[in-house]
């Protein structure tokens, strides 16, 4: 059984490039630009007020993705529920090895319990608005549902890292800091 469906995705190398360099670099450039002015004619504790709000802004331009993601698939998804169940097994796989690879690669390292769980859940957590943005602009509507699913059963993930996980990988790990022995 091929678990992608025998379905290959196609894509233009030259697209996704330059799409990241738009969402990432530019974005990047204009966030420097923006904090300069900004503190140059307000002040640095104006803009520390002011960073406040970006976080919030953030979430609420996700949640708009997501929103407009699963409506432009949803009646294909009603039609074929079996769609979302293949997705949600994908996603759980792919959380659960991920996680596995972060574990076996802090224990390798000798992270201790808090530099493991920073790096397993840093992991989990990572580029969720660049990966909806690139997907969609250059990838069919249901990789945008996939990816828009993702930070729903993400919440439930981490929740289950934290609690079950978690204290398991105490004991596994251990709990002294390997900044405490260096300070040694």
């Amino acid at each position: 059984m091929k678990l992608n469906g025998g379905v290959f995705v196609k894509f233009e190398m030259k697209t996704v490039a330059l799409l990241l360099f738009s969402y990432r670099v530019i974005p990047l450039i204009l966030g420097m630009l923006t904090r300069h002015i900004i503190i140059k004619r307000k002040g640095k504790s104006y803009f520390l007020e002011l960073k406040k709000i970006f976080p919030g802004m953030s979430a609420i331009g996700i949640l708009i993705i997501v929103f407009f993601s699963v409506a432009k698939v949803s009646r294909l998804v009603l039609r074929q529920p079996v769609i979302f169940l293949l997705i949600f097994a994908g996603l759980t796989l792919y959380y659960l090895i991920q996680t596995f690879l972060s574990i076996v690669f802090a224990k390798a390292l000798g992270f201790k319990y808090e530099e493991g769980m920073i790096m397993i859940l840093g992991a989990v957590a990572s580029s969720q608005a660049i990966s909806l943005s690139v997907a969609a602009t250059a990838f069919s509507p249901l990789t945008v549902f996939a990816l828009s699913f993702k930070p729903v059963l993400q919440v439930f993930y981490i929740m289950f890292l934290i609690y079950f996980v978690g204290p398991r990988l105490k004991s596994f790990l251990g709990t002294k800091h390997l900044y405490s022995e260096l300070k040694k």
